[in-house]
């Protein structure tokens, strides 16, 4: 999933968390619904979920709980750490082979430091139905030809991970831009 989408979802499951909270405080009577929002917000709403009684104060409970329990559950699941599958090389009488996604990762980055060009690059690895696919970002020195950086470094990682690894590689996307002339000076001082 994106940064964005993560975040999104964050910032959306907080809002609902909040809103279940402010209406149990409410319901319960612990806080007055003019005195919970800035401006008055949903003043008319909260009011309404303040003079629930009976069965409509037992469903703005309940909603209210699973909202609480389900947000929670989102959040625990967006904050937890991704564990990252390895990928099978091999699976035979001998048993299995896999590979961690951060050595093909290391594989990719270091290999595509050996082209002339590049100072610095960081790749990312996914799995497609033809292979794998890798994502790279790199700064290329200023004055070399775009074109063919990319397409050496294209090359050169796609060899490396078929050959060391012994996976089929999809595609690999290279994402370059020219490195800033202030960060040139400061790498020469």
């Amino acid at each position: 999933m994106s940064l964005f989408n993560r975040i999104f979802s964050i910032i959306l499951a907080l809002l609902i968390l909040a809103g279940g909270i402010i209406v149990l405080l409410i319901i319960f009577g612990a806080v007055l619904p003019g005195e919970v929002l800035p401006y008055g917000w949903f003043s008319g709403q909260l009011e309404g979920v303040a003079s629930a009684t009976g069965s409509d104060q037992a469903i703005g409970i309940g909603v209210s709980v699973i909202l609480i329990v389900g947000m929670l559950a989102v959040l625990s699941l967006e904050f937890a750490p991704r564990k990252r599958v390895p990928f099978l090389i091999r699976s035979d009488g001998g048993g299995l082979l896999t590979i961690d996604q951060e050595s093909v990762r290391l594989l990719a980055n270091r290999t595509g430091l050996t082209v002339e060009s590049v100072r610095d690059i960081d790749c990312e690895v996914g799995e497609a139905s033809g292979g794998l696919v890798l994502s790279c970002k790199t700064p290329i020195a200023l004055g070399a030809s775009i074109p063919e950086s990319g397409s050496e470094l294209q090359s050169k990682i796609k060899e490396a991970i078929e050959q060391f690894i012994g996976l089929p590689v999809a595609k690999v996307e290279i994402k370059a831009h020219y490195e800033s002339v202030e960060a040139k000076s400061l790498a020469a001082k």
